[in-house]
């Protein structure tokens, strides 16, 4: 398991170079926020920047929520609505047709750079990166279906990826043909 603790000592200085009301200050108070979902099982993977950060809105539980038979726990019921509410753009296709839970046993969300934060920064490289994208290449080596949502040139080359950045979903205008058929494959069994 990689410690993410390693990156603190670089955010303390990058975040110095930058004023407390930047929009690329990362917010250590979250801490770190990897993924969501399970990385080591999830049959389908979206690779994406970093978790997103809104003031008087996120907290840092958002990422630590935990409930039993739910990986990817911002799916469940009783997570925070507004927590809950920004996984129907990626993946509310996927919701309506398999249920929420069954998407959150089967779909992982994994961050290229785990510290939340309201804008991303392309240009931070912190030492997760490298744990970050090994998580991927794992996957890809399982046989998961990864598909790149943001950050096209910084995760592993060759991976399908979705049509629109700004806005990446899980469906099938999202994506091309081929994709989306292995990702309805992945989800029906």
């Amino acid at each position: 398991m990689f410690d993410y603790s390693q990156d603190l000592k670089y955010i303390e200085v990058y975040n110095a170079r930058r004023g407390p009301s930047s929009r690329t200050r990362l917010q250590i108070h979250m801490g770190p926020a990897q993924y969501d979902g399970d990385p080591y099982t999830a049959r389908v993977m979206l690779l994406m920047n970093n978790p997103g950060y809104t003031p008087d809105v996120s907290t840092p539980t958002d990422h630590s929520l935990e409930y039993d038979g739910w990986p990817l726990a911002g799916l469940h019921p009783e997570a925070p609505a507004a927590f809950r509410a920004w996984y129907r753009r990626p993946l509310g296709r996927l919701i309506d047709v398999f249920g929420a839970q069954h998407v959150s046993q089967r779909v992982c969300l994994l961050q290229l750079c785990p510290w939340a934060s309201r804008s991303f920064d392309p240009a931070l490289v912190l030492p997760s990166r490298a744990h970050q994208i090994e998580l991927a290449r794992s996957a890809v080596q399982r046989g998961a279906v990864v598909i790149v949502g943001r950050s096209f040139d910084a995760w592993p080359a060759g991976l399908p990826h979705v049509r629109n950045r700004l806005n990446p979903t899980l469906t099938r205008n999202g994506l091309d043909e081929h994709t989306w058929s292995r990702v309805e494959d992945a989800l029906s069994q």
